[in-house]
């Protein structure tokens, strides 16, 4: 009954700390030695992503100084082909709706993004946790698997978010006719694109999580990381 109530108690910390992003690898990044190396391949990895991070970072910008300059252009044409609509309220409105999408694609870019850091944040936890659980003789070959496969799906989550950054929304409107259901036809590919984004970075926090539960099943594991 006791080993029982620690490996609950076990899954749910780890389950908890995936939904809320925790970040419980703080202190191994803290251990270097005298010439300010890693030590180990938790801490390697760490710096490794820490400047994966710093390169996707740089990547993402140098997208959105492209995009705004395709955006600038888009904006330009879309404005010369409301000039087939007659109704002021009717080119406002369009107007409005693909700027709207516009800033829609890169705030949900931008969270998807972090909300992707926070996903790899329990990975790197999860595995700190597997390297305590190896040193102790522990058999984590199962668990490995899984984490091979969560950085998989973390890199394409990431391919993902910066492929959705490029995109730019407009439409060309053709007369006033067919005004609405172009921008009816603009903001369901741009939901599209969102639905198919969100549902790469849940298949990123789905792998994660599966390597938890991986974790939580290795006999004796509870006890391992409870002392």
């Amino acid at each position: 009954m006791r080993n029982n109530i620690k490996y609950n108690a076990l899954s749910i910390i780890i389950i908890l700390s995936l939904m809320l992003g925790y970040v419980a690898y703080a202190e191994d990044t803290n251990t270097t030695n005298t010439s300010g190396t890693p030590t180990n391949n938790l801490e390697q990895r760490i710096q490794s992503i820490k400047d994966k991070r710093a390169e996707f970072k740089t990547e993402i910008e140098a997208i959105k100084e492209q995009t705004a300059l395709k955006i600038n252009e888009v904006k330009t044409n879309f404005k010369e082909s409301l000039k087939n609509i007659k109704d002021e309220n009717k080119k406002i409105s369009a107007e409005k709706i693909v700027d709207i999408i516009q800033g829609l694609n890169t705030k949900r870019t931008d969270n998807l993004s972090a909300k992707i850091d926070k996903i790899e944040n329990v990975l790197v936890s999860i595995e700190s946790r597997i390297a305590k659980a190896n040193s102790n003789g522990l058999d984590t070959s199962l668990v490995k698997i899984e984490v091979e496969k969560a950085k998989v799906a973390i890199a394409q989550a990431r391919d993902a978010v910066s492929v959705q950054s490029k995109k730019v929304y407009s439409v060309n409107v053709t007369s006033e006719a067919t005004l609405k259901s172009e921008m009816k036809n603009l903001r369901d590919t741009f939901s599209k694109d969102m639905k198919a984004l969100n549902a790469v970075v849940k298949s990123a926090h789905e792998a994660v999580k599966n390597t938890a539960t991986t974790l939580v099943k290795i006999p004796k594991i509870d006890e391992v990381i409870s002392n």
